[in-house]
């Protein structure tokens, strides 16, 4: 059904491996509806998984393919049938509205951001996103701003680092502050509003039910250590006023990545307290976010929040989705559109591909994809014949190393979203028949890090033995 206009947002070029996108029907269904059904089902999506499944790319899909609005006629005609010709519709759909959408991957984020123990934290970065898509968070801003300058450090520079270009109404808050040393914020902050948004701004205040009495709140917190745990009830409360607004979008999502990444490395021995600390400020601001605000959340686990002793998120709260390996039909389908048309060809690929009970590995899949192009490039044909006979499951993974190794330099794209450093030489695998697992990691859009769980080393238990 054609719609009334096109969406709001620019023409997008999908990268190759959106293009290869495939399976995870429902999953984009379920999140699709949530966007477009009232009411909204309140619900976090958390998508697990082994590392390499695709949970990364889901989220990327998601953020660029499927973050609109229809119309209800069109949403409806949309729903009316299944699987990818619903994905199809939904994607191409015409007189659709795109939503405001922050996306941030903890994998990047350095160290100091993930417990707060600094306002330079991944509520900084979604901040700034929304803030360039016209979302409004002056709580949040004040509170930081206070923070910064209970600390010390409140400089245009540290404003402008913090903040972005959308620093004009923080930096005003500065002077506001400096000026006052802190006592008489209150009345100088509301008039800095009415200013900055041309209103008269106890109507705005009003019109977004934002009580003045939030500002008295954040100013009688002291600047440190009582401040710093309230920005996540901060920026929810800004958001949830946000959505009050005259012409104010049907939604808001937000997409965070690589959740499992809060605990690196030997981090993982903690006490159950201290395990749990790590992504308090993500279970307090879901705990408080307006429903009409869609949150997904990719990592390799389960996040366990019914069991946190603090601000512990209610199961029901929490729509798991396991991202899995790909059916026959799915990994077929991925090779065609990734050009390889021969059947045997594609029968030997997902033989080595396939390591566990219920399909076929991404990333595997992924890599022999690029085995297969690497040849292509050398002005050679992979054949089935020519590829290994798949051995025991356990040792199919180094099978696809050692032929990535043989075709493709040290420096290979596989799926191609992923970017693959080999630090051993291929001289290492002498007189041992198959390759010795190497020092690589995997980085899906050039900043995550994670190895498939049937090659990476046993994960640490939450406590010590």
């Amino acid at each position: 059904m054609p719609g009334s206009g096109s969406l709001e947002a620019k023409p997008y070029q999908a990268p190759r491996n959106l293009e290869l996108f495939v399976d995870r029907t429902e999953l984009i269904r379920e999140f699709a509806a949530a966007i477009n059904e009232d009411p909204p089902p309140g619900q976090v999506f958390f998508f697990h998984g082994d590392g390499g499944n695709g949970k990364s790319l889901l989220l990327r899909f998601l953020e660029t393919r499927c973050c609109h609005r229809l119309e209800p006629d069109n949403w409806s005609w949309t729903t009316e049938v299944e699987g990818e010709q619903f994905l199809q519709r939904y994607c191409d759909a015409q007189g659709g509205v795109r939503l405001p959408v922050a996306a941030i991957d903890l994998e990047s984020a350095p160290r100091v951001l993930q417990g707060l123990g600094s306002p330079e934290s991944p509520l900084l970065d979604l901040r700034r996103q929304l803030a360039g898509l016209s979302v409004e968070t002056p709580l949040f801003d004040y509170a930081v701003v206070r923070y910064l300058h209970g600390a010390g450090v409140l400089t245009a520079e540290r404003i402008y680092g913090l903040f972005g270009e959308k620093a004009g109404f923080v930096e005003k808050l500065v002077r506001i502050i400096a000026d006052n040393k802190l006592v008489a914020v209150g009345e100088a902050l509301l008039g800095l509003l009415a200013k900055s948004y041309q209103a008269d701004v106890h109507e705005w205040l009003k019109r977004r039910k934002i009580s003045e009495e939030w500002f008295d709140f954040i100013r009688r917190l002291g600047p440190n250590r009582d401040l710093l745990p309230k920005l996540p009830v901060l920026f929810a409360e800004d958001l949830h006023a946000a959505l009050q607004e005259r012409g104010a979008p049907a939604r808001i999502v937000i997409l965070i990545d690589s959740h499992d990444r809060l605990w690196p490395g030997p981090d993982r021995w903690l006490s159950d307290y201290e395990y749990h600390l790590r992504d308090q400020w993500l279970r307090e601001m879901v705990n408080r976010l307006d429903s009409r605000v869609i949150v997904a959340v990719a990592g390799r686990e389960q996040p366990g929040w019914e069991t946190a002793a603090t601000e512990p998120v209610p199961g029901g709260k929490v729509r798991l989705h396991r991202v899995g390996e790909l059916p026959e039909d799915d990994a077929r389908d991925y090779l065609r559109k990734a050009g390889v048309a021969d059947s045997g060809l594609q029968d030997a690929m997902l033989a080595l591909a396939t390591v566990g009970q219920s399909g076929a590995h991404p990333l595997y899949l992924g890599m022999m994809v690029d085995v297969l192009e690497a040849a292509r490039g050398a002005d050679a044909e992979l054949k089935a014949e020519e590829l290994p006979e798949a051995a025991e499951r356990e040792r199919r993974p180094r099978q696809i190393l050692e032929l990535l190794l043989r075709h493709a330099p040290k420096e290979a794209a596989a799926c191609p979203s992923y970017q693959i450093s080999f630090s051993a030489a291929a001289s290492s695998t002498a007189g041992s028949g198959c390759l010795p697992l190497p020092n690589w990691k995997i980085s899906q859009y050039g900043s995550r890090g994670s190895v498939p769980s049937s090659i990476s080393p046993p994960r640490a238990i939450q406590t010590p033995p």
